[in-house]
C-alpha cells in the first residue's frame, strides 16, 4: 500500500501522539547493517536510515521485511514509525511494511567471482585435501594432495564466466579438467575430462569452499581461548588402535587455530589453520599428512558459542608400512572428536575438576582384562591414586589440561605409560561425563585411558 509523502507529513501534523516503534534486524549473507537498531525503542514520526554493508567477495542483494512481499534494492533504507505502523520510505512515496516489532532482513550474495581461499577435505573413498587460491580476475592456482603426493594445477577463470580449463599430472599420465564455480560463488568443483587409466577417479569428486577468516569481535569474546579434544578410538576393529588421541588448542584473536597432540598410536602433530564462521560456531578444517604420504587424518570440527563445547570426526587412514612398528598393516578408521573449552584452575573455581572422587580405567592394547584405580583430585589439583592394589602414578598440566602417567597392570612387572587430555563443561563419553581420556601403547598396540567420575557404591537397606 503506497502512501504520499505530503499526506504522511499531514498524519504527523494532526496526531497528538505518535506511538514508538521498534524493529529486529537480521542479515542473510555476509554483512552487516549500521546502525544496529534490534530492540532498541524507535521514536513515533522520526525517519531512521539504515545502510547495508557487504563484506569483501559479497554484494548487497536486497531488503525484506516478514509478513510482506515487498523487496527493496538500495542499500540505504529509510524507516518511520507512525501509530505502530512502520513505513518505508520508497522514492517520494512511502510503503506501509507491517506493524511495530517487525523484521528486517538485510540479504548479502556472493559476487560471481569470489577472491580469496577455498579448501576441500573428502573422505569418501580415500583422504584428499584441495586447495584454490583465486585473484578477483579469475586467476586461481591450486593443489590437491591425493595418492600419497600432491598435484598442482592452474588456469583462469573468464571474466563474466563459470568454468576455466586446466591440465593435471598423475603419474606419467597429463589428464584435462575442468574447473567450476557454483552460481552463488562460494564453491569450486572439478571434472576430470578423460583419465583412461581410472575413470572413476575421486579427482571428479573435489569440492572446495571459501574459507572466511574469523577476524569479528566474536572470536576473542565467543571463540578465543583454550580448548582441549579427543579423537575416538575404535572398539568394533582390533586392526585400528583402541585408544583416544588427544588435541590441545587455542584460538587467537585473528581467527586462526594452533592445535598440538598425539595420535593414539603415539604419532606427533601441529596445525595451524584459518577458522570459517557460521552464526553459532566456527569450523575447522583438518588434513594432515604424516610419514612422507604414508597417513592422513582429514574431517572437521565445530566449536559452538553457545556451550562451549567441540564436536566433529576425523577419517584417519595409515597405509601398510613394513618397517612401522604400530600397525604396520594399515588400517582406514572413522573417529568422532569431542571436545570443551579448557579454563584453568584459577577461571574454574580453583579446582580442575568439578568433581573430587574419580577412577582411571584401562582397557585394551594387550591386557588380558581392563582395570581401574580409585583416585582423588586434591586441592592443588594433583591426582592420588587412593588404590593399593593398582599401581598407578599420575600428574596433570594445569596450565593446557594435557596429563601423562605410569601404571603397573595387575599381574605384571613392566609398567605402561599413558597420556591424554582433561574435559571440561559438560563433555561426554559413551554415555558417562568424560573428564579425561587418552590412550596408552602396550607391545605396539594401542589401548584407552579413562578418567570419569566414581560411581557411588549401591547401599542396600534391609529391615531385619
Amino acid at each position: 500500500m503506497i502512501f504520499n509523502v505530503r499526506a504522511i507529513l499531514g498524519l504527523c501534523a494532526i496526531a497528538l501522539t505518535l506511538n514508538a516503534g521498534a524493529i529486529n534486524i537480521f542479515t542473510d549473507g555476509l554483512g552487516t547493517v549500521s546502525p544496529d537498531l534490534t530492540g532498541k525503542n524507535l521514536i513515533g514520526g522520526r525517519t531512521y536510515s539504515l545502510t547495508a554493508k557487504p563484506r569483501a567477495g559479497y554484494k548487497f542483494d536486497r531488503w525484506t521485511f516478514q509478513g510482506s512481499p515487498d523487496e527493496f534494492s538500495s542499500p540505504r533504507l529509510s524507516i518511520t514509525f507512525l501509530d505502530g505502523i512502520l513505513f518505508v520510505k520508497n522514492g517520494t512515496n512511502y510503503d506501509s511494511e507491517g506493524m511495530s516489532d517487525s523484521a528486517v532482513t538485510a540479504t548479502f550474495v556472493p559476487k560471481t567471482i569470489v577472491p580469496g581461499t577455498y579448501v576441500g577435505i573428502s573422505t569418501e573413498v580415500v583422504n584428499m585435501y584441495s586447495t584454490f587460491r583465486i585473484s578477483a580476475d579469475g586467476a586461481f592456482s591450486a593443489k590437491v594432495f591425493f595418492q600419497g603426493q600432491w598435484h598442482p594445477f592452474s588456469g583462469k577463470i573468464a571474466a563474466g564466466g563459470s568454468s576455466a580449463h586446466s591440465t593435471i599430472r598423475l603419474g606419467n599420465t597429463k589428464v584435462g579438467i575442468t574447473v567450476s564455480v557454483d552460481s552463488q560463488g562460494n564453491a569450486v568443483y572439478t571434472h576430470l575430462e578423460s583419465d583412461p587409466d581410472d575413470p572413476d577417479s575421486p579427482l571428479n569428486w573435489i569440492q572446495a569452499y571459501l574459507v572466511i577468516p574469523a577476524r569479528d569481535p566474536r572470536i576473542t569474546t565467543d571463540y578465543g581461548g583454550k580448548y582441549t579434544m579427543t579423537i575416538m578410538g575404535t572398539d568394533d576393529d582390533p586392526s585400528a588402535p583402541k585408544g583416544d588421541g588427544f588435541i590441545i588448542a587455542s584460538i587467537d584473536r585473528v581467527g586462526r587455530l594452533h592445535a598440538k597432540g598425539r595420535l593414539a598410536d603415539g604419532t606427533p602433530f601441529t596445525q595451524s589453520a584459518p577458522l570459517s564462521t557460521a552464526q553459532y560456531s566456527v569450523e575447522w578444517p583438518i588434513f594432515l599428512i604424516f610419514k612422507g604420504g604414508a597417513a592422513t587424518l582429514a574431517g572437521s570440527v565445530d566449536a559452538s558459542s553457545l556451550d562451549g563445547l567441540v564436536a566433529g570426526s576425523v577419517t584417519w587412514e595409515k597405509l601398510p608400512q613394513t618397517n612401522d612398528l604400530t600397525y604396520p598393516q594399515g588400517f582406514r578408521a572413522y573417529q568422532g572428536i569431542n571436545g570443551s573449552r579448557f579454563l584453568p584452575p584459577s577461571f574454574h573455581g580453583n579446582y580442575l575438576l568439578d568433581i573430587p572422587d574419580l577412577l582411571i580405567s584401562f582397557d585394551g592394547g594387550t591386557l588380558p582384562i581392563h582395570f581401574a584405580a580409585d583416585a582423588t583430585l586434591t586441592s592443588n589439583n594433583q591426582i592420588v591414586v587412593d588404590d593399593p592394589t593398582n599401581q598407578v602414578a599420575i600428574t596433570i598440566d594445569t596450565d593446557n589440561g594435557r596429563f601423562n602417567g605410569f601404571a603397573t597392570p595387575p599381574g605384571q612387572s613392566d609398567s605402561i605409560q599413558f597420556e591424554g587430555a582433561i574435559l571440561q563443561d559438560g563433555a561426554s563419553y559413551g554415555g558417562l561425563v568424560a573428564y579425561g581420556s587418552g590412550f596408552f601403547l602396550q607391545d605396539n598396540l594401542s589401548g584407552r585411558v579413562i578418567i570419569y567420575i566414581r560411581p557411588t557404591p549401591q547401599v542396600n537397606n534391609l529391615t531385619h
